[in-house]
């Protein structure tokens, strides 16, 4: 451990040096095509994760960080306005997990990890001299933990305390007094002790969401920190799932978190399969109202990135893409790719349209419909919050063949996001496919060229039937579907882009529906056609790299049809995960309805 010299000269520049005009945060922790506010940036000169980032005047400033094959002890500036990366003199020791805050134009780093064991060094990294001064070091050694200066001190917050044989979380909080140079223990604690949490100020308060205990599992936290009153209060979670590693910054008066990992990615079979993933999904906090809302993706799935604002606009750096099966990580990629959010350039929704209906039941009911002689079933669950007087976004979930609408209801939990989020869910009822050579319960998507689909004709009369019933934005009805119900996703997807704002086919898709770039449209009408093919609704497909029932290829061949059929890259998304089967990931729900939310049918 390096002793601190020269602490009177440290502790001098630390307290005097002035307020820096950029806004700065640190994120040492951490899916696909990129929207609007989010542009991809140069490339960081290698792969890392877990890497301290924060801004000054002088740009963004990168430290240390972990690639496959440890620590590092790289230094990068980062020139947003040039989009170009400079070295910088390496940090003392090789590091990764140090807690990064910005005071005036000095940089401090706290704690870390060398490979061997968490760290108490301090650290304050002058810019414009490229040197490092030791400080007092913490109380206690910490690495991924949670550090921001607000008012005269220097606030750490959790982390993990390794000694080489045993790893704990933690729970306590420390602060630096900027003018004296001095640590002291605090007695207010987290209401979980864990590491790697994602962390902004906003107004003075400190906001902390997710991270891993001690068994390095997610958890499914949200409290804010206020320095002035000496408390923590628990906010509502924007996941539902635990998730850890998650880039926490502010946008237009709000928190904005991004990417994670964590939450289980559960067969819809029920075989227990558990599979950790990284994420690009992206939420906002309003803090008046205590509540979440969706904002467009990042260009990647990441987890525990670097971050950091600068003028305006936040930047994201590296981390990793990880997954792996039966609760257990089989592999963490790290990643070099860097992007930026612009909040300007934040998409305006198109204004509500909504069908008028106010008749019909909260909470979960069944319905029966008559639809070109035969009897047709669906289940709705409507939001406790629904209000009549104002227009709900539908989501239609389709299962697959051989299955039951209730079951596949309790299969793929979206139940607790419509109450979440607000929107009304339905989940339709196949009958018996005639098309198939097995006469199973499936939807009829095999023969896309006939042009009289009972099943779209049935699913185009229960929206009409719901909307008598219920007052549904019709600018926000969106499908989505598994296996078979993936695959009749896709063709009402690609089909009745005057009807869905956003599609989202899980194992399903296949290029079926088109043929050399041009679709094979259900409908005869050539200006149908027309009208239809240049809404181009917007598709997410999610595909398991090992499905074995219906193979990966068949999404990535949709997606390609798309594309050659004039989607743009944002209205044409594909995952594939690796080491998945033929399930319906859980875990990706809030990612999805995030995608889905997006979109509106006239504003895209």
């Amino acid at each position: 451990m390096n002793r601190p010299i020269c602490l009177w000269v440290a502790v001098w520049i630390l307290a005097t040096v002035p307020a820096a005009t950029a806004q700065t945060r640190f994120m040492d922790h951490a899916d696909r095509e990129p929207s609007a506010p989010w542009k991809a940036s140069r490339e960081l000169p290698s792969v890392r994760s877990r890497t301290a980032a924060a801004a000054t005047d002088a740009g963004v400033f990168l430290f240390g960080g972990r690639d496959q094959n440890g620590p590092l002890d790289e230094v990068w500036r980062y020139d947003p306005e040039l989009d170009l990366f400079e070295a910088r003199r390496p940090l003392p020791i090789p590091m990764y997990g140090m807690a990064a805050a910005t005071h005036g134009q000095a940089i401090v780093l706290a704690g870390g990890h060398d490979g061997t064991r968490a760290l108490r060094s301090v650290w304050l990294y002058l810019p414009d001299t490229d040197q490092y001064v030791p400080l007092a070091p913490m109380k206690l050694a910490r690495s991924e933990a949670a550090a921001e200066i607000l008012g005269d001190r220097l606030w750490v917050l959790g982390g993990f305390r390794d000694d080489g044989a045993t790893l704990t979380a933690l729970d306590l909080i420390e602060s630096y007094f900027l003018p004296r140079g001095s640590w002291q223990l605090e007695s207010i604690r987290l209401s979980v002790a864990r590491g790697a949490i994602g962390h902004t100020v906003l107004e003075g308060r400190l906001y902390l969401l997710g991270g891993s205990d001690a068994q390095l599992e997610p958890r499914d936290v949200f409290e804010v920190f206020d320095p002035s009153g000496g408390t923590i209060s628990m906010l509502s979670s924007p996941h539902g799932v635990p998730r850890s590693g998650v880039t926490l910054f502010t946008a237009n008066g709000e928190v904005v978190a991004a990417g994670g990992f964590g939450g289980t990615w559960a067969s819809a079979r029920g075989s227990g399969v558990e599979i950790p993933a990284s994420h690009n999904g992206v939420q906002h906090y309003d803090v008046d109202q205590d509540s979440w809302g969706f904002w467009p993706n990042m260009t990647e799935a990441r987890s525990f990135a670097a971050s950091a604002s600068y003028e305006g606009m936040t930047y994201v750096f590296g981390g990793v893409l990880r997954f792996g099966d039966i609760g257990r990580v089989v592999k963490e990629r790290p990643i070099a790719s860097t992007e930026r959010f612009h909040p300007s350039r934040l998409p305006r929704p198109a204004a509500p349209r909504g069908s008028g209906g106010s008749g019909g039941p909260l909470g979960e009911s069944d319905f029966t419909i008559q639809a070109f002689g035969l009897t047709r079933q669906y289940r709705l669950v409507v939001p406790t919050s629904y209000d009549p007087a104002q227009p709900t976004r539908l989501a239609l979930f389709m299962h697959g063949s051989s299955d039951q609408n209730v079951q596949f209801q309790k299969d793929i939990g979206m139940d607790a996001l419509a109450e979440q989020f607000g929107f009304i869910a339905c989940y339709p009822q196949a009958v018996d496919g005639e098309q198939h050579s097995a006469v199973v319960l499936a939807w009829e998507w095999h023969d896309w060229r006939r042009q009289n689909n009972l099943d779209i004709e049935l699913v185009l009369t229960m929206i009409e039937d719901i909307a008598a019933n219920y007052n549904i934005d019709r600018e926000r009805i969106t499908i989505s579907g598994f296996s078979a119900g993936g695959f009749f996703t896709y063709l009402a997807g690609t089909h009745h882009g005057d009807t869905f704002a956003a599609a989202t086919p899980i194992a399903g898709g296949d290029s079926r529906g088109f043929t050399n770039g041009q679709p094979t449209l259900v409908h005869p009408n050539p200006y149908v056609v027309q009208r239809q093919l240049q809404r181009r609704t917007p598709m997410l497909f999610v595909h398991g790299d090992i499905d074995i029932n219906v193979k990966f290829e068949a999404s990535l061949r949709a997606q390609s049809d798309l594309r050659a059929a004039g989607w743009s890259a944002q209205k044409s998304g594909l995952i594939v995960i690796p080491r998945q089967q033929h399930l319906w990931n859980r875990n990706l729900n809030t990612d999805l309805i995030g995608f889905l939310s997006q979109w509106t049918v006239s504003g895209r």
